[in-house]
């Protein structure tokens, strides 16, 4: 028995996906081996994504009712080709739910050692964030939450990118706290980061509203559709900055193996998986003509 992180009640506790469970089922079911890998750790298998003891039975209800609303309505839409989404307030307390864990699971490592400035705004924000989530207040101001579609990536093909951009883009999962280097400026920013599959979500901390996205804001209700653009630089270079994080590690050539025993196993499924589209994706980006087929 604990007290649960949003109603702040001394309730049992259940663990929580940072990243909800559908997510992580998707890209195993859209895989060439149908297994899951962390691009950090990429020599062990999982079964499942990081689940934490954080919430309530009662608040993990809650929540589990906004995730359903993003998985019918958005993810699994957008996986099968839609461009144009129309939404309610359910879909900005689907970002800040993932926004909100995220946040309060990694400032609670580092708080100790943060500097005043930044420890005051953020513990401001997740009171906030708090209360919005626990319908203690109706609006979100002045905070901000967006979602950005991956699906226009060649548009920045003149851009020098990373090996396995692409998947990173649209075969992993991805969730951070995000500070600027020294934060002793209105220049620098701070904002959550998450990345599900061909999505990326933000909720801004500082400053609350973020300059330069376009059509990306996610309000009480509205309709999502392209083009979509960032031109936040600092976002911009944080997300090139986290793919070439996320796959520092190499296989070993032990797992490299099984991987191809499991493509010669079916060959179909793979190349008719999401993650040989991605490696196609990369090469087309490179200028590599394949001769395949």
């Amino acid at each position: 028995m604990t007290k649960c992180i949003l109603c702040l009640k001394d309730k049992p506790i259940s663990k929580s996906h940072i990243i909800p469970k559908f997510v992580s089922d998707w890209i195993k079911e859209t895989s060439a081996t149908g297994l899951l890998r962390s691009g950090w750790n990429p020599n062990k298998r999982v079964q499942d994504t990081i689940k934490n003891p954080l919430l309530c039975i009662d608040c993990e209800k809650e929540f589990s009712v906004f995730e359903n609303y993003f998985a019918k309505n958005i993810f699994y839409p957008f996986h099968r080709g839609e461009k144009n989404f129309t939404y309610n307030d359910t879909l900005r307390k689907f970002i800040l739910s993932i926004c909100w864990r995220t946040l309060h699971l990694q400032f609670t490592e580092i708080k100790d050692t943060a500097p005043r400035n930044v420890f005051s705004i953020v513990s401001k924000a997740i009171e906030e964030w708090s209360k919005y989530l626990a319908n203690d207040r109706d609006d979100f101001e002045p905070y901000e939450c967006h979602i950005f579609f991956l699906d226009n990536i060649k548009n920045s093909y003149s851009l020098k990118l990373p090996d396995r951009f692409e998947s990173y883009l649209f075969r992993s999962i991805d969730a951070t706290f995000a500070i600027g280097k020294e934060f002793k400026s209105e220049k620098d920013i701070m904002f959550v980061y998450v990345k599900l599959p061909g999505i990326i979500l933000i909720s801004s901390i500082f400053p609350s509203k973020i300059p330069d996205m376009e059509k990306t804001k996610v309000e009480n209700s509205g309709i999502l559709s392209p083009p979509q653009h960032i031109y936040q630089k600092d976002i911009g270079s944080f997300i090139i900055h986290r793919s070439e994080e996320a796959f520092k590690r190499r296989l070993s050539d032990k797992q490299m193996g099984k991987i191809l025993e499991s493509i010669y196993k079916n060959p179909e499924r793979a190349i008719k998986s999401k993650s040989f589209e991605a490696i196609l994706a990369e090469r087309r980006r490179k200028g590599i003509k394949d001769s395949w087929f």
